[in-house]
């Protein structure tokens, strides 16, 4: 077994551990804010999350030093030493992270996630030239590891379920049984799931039909809350909405053109439409969590009472 293999097998399985252990600690002793008030019900994802993060890190860092150092070997006291290096170096990154968790650090997660994720499988498949066919040819049988890019739009979809789930508990109080809020978490939710089916239901000869109507009403969902942000969103701003709009016209411009001119390539038409589609679902659950910093804002007030003499 080589030295990156034992590295990523022990990295992930302890590191997961450590994270997990202190996790947990953080919420029993309350010194986490964003912790205890994650449901245990979303713990599972979070933990996976992190250990799916892991993985296509420590498989992206091994793939690039196979590169740099093609053909190297190590003893077996070098090879020992590089291991407990390596895991002392994965078990505090993780340790780090479970201690200053925090909503805006899994809305990087899930940026790193799915960024890494997609370009790990990129850079894999290069010598099959993937760009040749689709963007969904990275998770077919075709592919090489087309199981890392299934499985990143899958565990995508869970963190982005678990974010979701806690931006709208903690938004509950600041805006009480607003059917906006909660038609705009039912959507985003529904969104997640697809997300995750286009990983679940690759374009493989048995599901291309499946995998097909997934991917399109993924992209009915990004248009649908384009449109219909204005009314969603309390006190949008007129700089998000603009940006909205210009996302919305360039996406159905690219189909256009892809469609009835022929001008892009599918997967050019893929790559622009998930670069301008994803970036623009960071901002919208940015937003949200601005507005919960503002509704949990605290103001102290200094009142100072001067006597009056009344002679």
């Amino acid at each position: 077994m080589s030295l990156g293999t034992t590295v990523l097998i022990g990295g992930v399985i302890i590191g997961t551990l450590m994270f997990g252990i202190f996790f947990v600690r953080e919420r029993r002793n309350r010194t986490n804010s964003f912790s205890t008030h994650i449901y245990w019900r979303n713990f599972p994802v979070v933990i996976l999350s992190f250990a799916l993060i892991l993985a296509l890190g420590l498989l992206g860092m091994f793939w690039l030093f196979g590169r740099i150092f093609d053909g190297a070997t190590f003893d077996r006291l070098t090879s020992t030493m590089l291991f407990f290096v390596f895991e002392g170096m994965i078990n505090y990154v993780m340790i780090f992270a479970a201690m200053s968790l925090s909503s805006r650090t899994l809305i990087r997660l899930f940026t790193i996630v799915i960024v890494s994720g997609v370009i790990i499988s990129m850079a894999t498949n290069s010598s099959r030239r993937w760009w040749q066919h689709n963007l969904s040819f990275l998770g077919t049988q075709l592919a090489s590891n087309s199981w890392a890019f299934n499985m990143t739009l899958m565990f995508s979809a869970l963190i982005m379920v678990a974010l979701i789930d806690y931006i709208f508990v903690s938004l509950e109080p600041i805006y009480p049984k607003s059917l906006r809020m909660m038609t705009l978490r039912i959507i985003l939710t529904l969104m997640a799931i697809d997300l995750g089916a286009v990983g679940f239901f690759p374009n493989n000869h048995q599901y291309h039909e499946i995998h097909d109507q997934i991917a399109g009403a993924l992209t009915y969902f990004i248009i649908g809350l384009i449109v219909g942000i204005r009314w969603l969103l309390p006190g949008v701003s007129k700089q998000f909405l603009r940006l909205s709009y210009t996302i919305g016209a360039i996406l159905v411009a690219s189909d256009v053109l892809f469609a009835f001119v022929g001008y892009l390539s599918l997967t050019a038409f893929e790559i622009i439409g998930f670069a301008l589609a994803f970036g623009w679902v960071i901002i919208l659950l940015q937003l949200l969590q601005e507005l919960i910093d503002r509704g949990t804002r605290v103001f102290y007030v200094q009142v100072q009472v001067k006597n009056v003499d009344n002679k």
